[in-house]
């Protein structure tokens, strides 16, 4: 397969714009799941709870409902992107698919947030519309790999446990 310079830019540009958070013990206050999908923003919005993670320097305000809980998510794989960091590759249900599509579409060049157990651990910024998998890389902090592998396995523990 080979890709044109165009998509390989926009590809480098999704997996190069996740922020990495300081301090990351703010939580949303009611969270529905362990894992979520959120809209997010780096401007205050009116019901939006604001979290102790930041985007470009920026503060991270997220919705106050999530797009995608952890029951929605199919699976989620282990990479490495082309500049070596540790990713996730999410896969999502046919509902959830429509779902980051819309959200995707709707907030593009804006970031979706992460969360695990009502914290933000990403939050990249949405470059194009994304339908049936979602890419979150984890940059080249000191325990990215750690971080993937962990949410990797906390969702597809799940999804094993339940076919039991």
């Amino acid at each position: 397969m080979t890709l044109s310079l165009p998509t390989l830019f926009i590809r480098a540009l999704v997996l190069s714009s996740v922020a990495f958070c300081v301090s990351c013990s703010t939580s949303v206050d009611s969270h529905q799941s362990a894992v979520e999908l959120r809209a997010a923003s780096n401007s205050r919005m009116n019901d939006w709870q604001r979290l102790d993670y930041h985007v470009g320097g920026l503060d991270t305000w997220v919705a106050p409902e999530p797009t995608i809980v952890l029951d929605e998510i199919v699976s989620a794989r282990r990479s490495i992107d082309d500049f070596g960091r540790p990713t996730v590759i999410l896969t999502f249900t046919e509902e959830a698919r429509k779902k980051m599509t819309r959200l995707s579409v709707d907030r593009t060049s804006r970031p979706v947030a992460l969360l695990v157990d009502g914290t933000i651990i990403a939050a990249p910024v949405l470059m194009q519309e994304v339908s049936e998998t979602l890419t979150i890389s984890f940059g080249t902090r000191e325990n990215a790999a750690i971080e993937a592998t962990e949410l990797t396995d906390r969702i597809n523990k799940r999804s094993t446990s339940e076919t039991k």
